[in-house]
């Protein structure tokens, strides 16, 4: 697996663009030690194999579903943002490709999903959308956040507290969202889906208050609706509207973490339990930082 400090190393910055010669990690800073921008800052591309460990690693050794990435290409339509053309490639003409699609839908369901966001949020390969699913999987889900290794000197102690950490909001807090219609009943190997759940309560005459969770305007019967498990069966967000609480950043591969009846990503569930430091960006896991006035 490729660790934050190597990930990248050379990577034009998004901001600096020839002002910066290519990205220099700086060991424990984690800044370009060229031009000082964030790692995120720069164009770096994830391996997709590097995706999966990344992820899968959050959900080792606990009960949730596990991570994949899957891939769609489709006609191109109006709702869909339009790739710029590949420099040296034939490109296939009106269609683009999906560098991830929501896990458990078909092609119908992801395609709507898709037509849901934003178009600048859309992971089509050759557009922004692509690389700011990049610079959110390392923004939202830091390496430092998740292994000891990628921290800096740590003491036993703090690996110890770390990996008790990590475990902790495997067991209590992660988890995928699913994308579901919200009227359609179906489960997966005999268990029942959360909108099937739902849908079975409103039709045996059982109030059910479809409305998302993020802007509370109504949901009708059809629309495309993200539940998260640990929220419970009746609580639904509009795919645009799957954000972190604190940084209001779509979700990456709507990898959510809940706490009090909210989700965030990864960095900011981090923030609620720990400090973190404004030189390195790690967590304290032992709770003992310096203040400057």
């Amino acid at each position: 697996m490729t660790l934050g400090h190597d990930l990248g190393a050379g990577s034009s910055c998004l901001k600096c663009g020839d002002g910066c010669p290519g990205l220099d990690l700086h060991f424990w800073r984690k800044i370009c030690k060229n031009c000082k921008c964030k790692q995120d800052d720069h164009d770096v591309r994830i391996e997709e194999n590097d995706h999966v460990r990344k992820i899968g690693h959050l959900f080792e050794q606990s009960n949730r579903q596990p991570y994949t990435i899957s891939k769609m290409t489709i006609p191109q339509n109006a709702m869909l943002n339009t790739p710029a053309p590949s420099p040296g490639k034939k490109d296939v003409a009106n269609q683009v490709t999906f560098e991830w699609i929501p896990q458990g839908t078909d092609a119908k369901l992801a395609q709507r999903y898709m037509e849901s966001l934003p178009k600048e949020s859309q992971p089509i390969r050759g557009t922004a959308g692509a690389q700011t699913r990049n610079q959110a999987m390392q923004r939202q889900l830091p390496d430092h956040d998740q292994h000891t290794e990628a921290c800096h000197n740590l003491t036993e102690k703090e690996k110890e507290k770390m990996n008790e950490f990590v475990q902790s909001y495997k067991d209590q807090a992660i988890g995928i969202g699913e994308v579901e219609e919200i009227n359609k009943p179906r489960s997966e190997g005999g268990v029942q889906t959360a909108a099937s759940v739902a849908t079975q309560k409103e039709a045996s005459g059982s109030k059910s208050k479809w409305t998302c969770k993020r802007c509370t305007e109504p949901m009708t019967g059809g629309d495309v609706a993200v539940f998260a498990e640990r929220a419970g069966p009746e609580i639904c967000w509009h795919p645009a509207c799957f954000r972190c609480k604190t940084c209001n950043e779509l979700l990456v591969d709507l990898i959510y973490f809940y706490k009090d009846d909210e989700i965030f990503c990864g960095r900011h569930y981090s923030d609620l339990h720990k400090p973190r430091c404004a030189a390195c960006d790690e967590v304290s896991v032992l709770s003992i930082w310096i203040i400057f006035q």
